[in-house]
């Protein structure tokens, strides 16, 4: 395809680079293709083996990055309480941690039940964007 691409470049504009990332160096890729008799399919969600790492945030972690917030933002808010309650909902799960903080930051200022950014980043703050979540959440599920 990307030969085909190339070959048609004068009749039809196409990107100026490919980049190609992976965990191998191209050099020596033949170097870690398996056997055919160890081949295994990939799975469709692309996990070709199994990890188990624990990828969530602990709740110190979740207080570093609110703390950097809090440092470029002045929000007044209590680190320690707001990290704490973020953790309990989540479980440091990093998806919805992002996600708490991004709709606290970005959807909460605009309800008028928020009427100070003080206000947004308390345990009720969490508990609203916690809120977003699940309605989106459920209706997903209704499709």
């Amino acid at each position: 395809m990307l030969r085909r691409y190339y070959l048609n470049r004068t009749q039809r504009p196409i990107f100026y680079s490919v980049i190609l990332a992976g965990v191998y160096d191209i050099k020596n890729l033949k170097q870690k293709i398996r056997p055919e008799e160890k081949h295994q399919y990939n799975s469709p969600w692309n996990i070709a083996a199994r990890f188990n790492i624990d990828t969530s945030f602990s709740a110190r972690q979740i207080a570093e990055m609110i703390q950097e917030y809090e440092e470029d933002t002045q929000t007044g808010m209590n680190v320690q309480d707001i990290s704490a309650c973020i953790y309990e909902y989540t479980s440091g799960y990093p998806y919805l941690v992002s996600a708490v903080c991004k709709i606290m930051d970005g959807e909460l200022p605009e309800r008028k039940s928020f009427p100070k950014e003080s206000n947004i980043w308390t345990r009720a703050g969490v508990g609203e964007a916690i809120k977003v979540i699940l309605k989106e959440i459920s209706s997903f599920s209704a499709v």
